[in-house]
């Protein structure tokens, strides 16, 4: 199966239902979009970390406290202050490292 995602592509294989691989592909994505427009950071290696702490945020509530309700609006507000203060770290970190 052919992945292209944050503007790298490349192939895996799985025996996973392809279908099923679409869906996942399609979640990460929208999660992907999400974090783009709550950053300022374009540096994709960037962009995947901090998709990757919004779903394991997600994975962690899921598990902690069952299927949350999607549209929690307190859950909403508490990732997008830790994506903005995560956002204003790695600004921080790429200006003292152009020094």
């Amino acid at each position: 199966m052919r992945i292209e995602l944050l503007g790298t592509s490349f192939t895996i294989q799985t025996d996973q239902d392809p279908e099923y691989l679409a869906r996942l592909l399609e979640y990460v994505r929208g999660k992907a979009a999400e974090v783009s427009a709550s950053v300022t950071t374009t540096e994709p290696l960037k962009l995947a970390i901090l998709s990757s702490i919004l779903l394991a945020d997600e994975l962690f509530k899921a598990r902690e406290f069952g299927s949350a309700p999607r549209g929690d609006a307190e859950a909403e507000q508490i990732a997008t202050r830790i994506l903005r203060l995560l956002d204003d770290t790695l600004a921080e970190t790429d200006d003292s490292a152009d020094e």
